[in-house]
């Protein structure tokens, strides 16, 4: 009497999982293009195993092929593709899961690890230091801008508060749909969100340190804060700039993926995950564009943040003080 349940270590290979090397992997490696996602998945040879690197999640193993030729998962045994071989170099990869299947087109080849910038490269690009000494120069910031929340089809006025010790306000105010309030105190470790749309809730643990890895100062001075060790992965074109592409690991476990342009360190793109109470982690991504100077420091003028549980926000910065007087009642949270 009573159920019964097969609880497999985690990280051990799924029955029946055979890791036999390709023979010539070659023409099966690649960039393969992801449309629902609109994402580029990269297949590497790693001691002959040909894996699939998922923006946003991780590089998986490849079983050795059926006699269909369909590759299984190793982390996903119902996770399959195939490749599309004609004699030459794979010309599309297959994928299924769960009886859906979708082609993946070859979107080109892997970029030569000798044609990518090294991770100092990139770094100098970036140049951390005379970033964070120009915020520490503007002391306490206020922005302020428009906002859009494109799928529930509602716009209204932002202003965001960034004190030098690290605190974040922020307001959103819909108009007659009402106002969202967002705070950070990384001092008392604690971050809360309130308004019309819910009730008043505090974020600790892992949640708070998603959304401290996430504030816009450490994406604009430091992208690599709160991670362990970068390491580049790709350079690609994206919005017509050469940019780098890391791969950021969360010491939680997984990654995250940002894009930074070669020609002046921005941050373009990044692809990392939240914690919601009600859906658990979900992919996020946002974008960063139309940079300009101010008082030595690039900041973007236009920020986009897309998931599934709000569809798109996309704001435009209007106004930058430096230097404000703020008092400690102008971050306390909103109840």
């Amino acid at each position: 009497a009573g159920l019964v349940f097969r609880m497999p270590r985690r990280g051990a290979p799924p029955e029946g999982w055979d890791p036999a090397p390709e023979p010539d992997p070659a023409p099966l490696l690649g960039r393969y293009t992801f449309a629902p996602a609109k994402q580029e998945w990269t297949t590497r040879a790693r001691d002959g195993v040909i894996t699939v690197d998922v923006p946003g999640q991780t590089e998986y193993e490849l079983g050795a092929p059926d006699a269909d030729g369909w590759r299984v998962f190793r982390s996903m045994p119902s996770v399959r593709v195939r490749f599309v071989t004609e004699g030459g170099p794979a010309s599309g990869m297959e994928y299924q899961e769960r009886g859906e299947e979708l082609l993946l087109p070859r979107a080109g080849d892997l970029v030569e690890a000798e044609t990518l910038p090294s991770l100092a490269e990139v770094m100098a690009v970036v140049d951390s230091s005379a970033r964070k000494l120009a915020l520490e120069k503007l002391g306490d910031l206020r922005l302020r801008g428009n906002v859009r929340l494109v799928h529930q089809g509602a716009e209204g006025r932002l202003e965001i508060r960034l004190a030098a010790d690290g605190r974040f306000w922020q307001s959103t105010d819909l108009g007659e749909f009402g106002a969202i309030y967002e705070g950070m105190n990384p001092a008392r470790e604690i971050a809360w969100t309130s308004g019309d749309f819910g009730p008043y809730e505090e974020s600790a643990g892992k949640e708070l340190t998603e959304k401290m890895r996430g504030d816009v100062r450490h994406v604009i001075a430091e992208p690599w804060f709160g991670y362990g060790d970068p390491a580049v992965l790709r350079a690609e074109d994206y919005e017509g700039e050469q940019c780098a592409v890391l791969a950021l690991p969360r010491p939680e476990g997984g990654r995250d993926l940002v894009w930074i342009g070669l020609a002046h360190g921005d941050v373009l793109r990044l692809e990392t995950s939240a914690t919601v109470s009600s859906m658990g982690s979900i992919p996020v991504l946002q974008t960063f564009s139309d940079y300009f100077e101010f008082e030595g420091l690039r900041l973007p003028r236009k920020i986009s943040t897309q998931n599934d549980q709000s569809g798109r926000t996309e704001m435009e910065i209007t106004d930058t003080q430096a230097r404000v007087k703020f008092a400690d009642a102008d971050f306390a949270p909103r109840r």
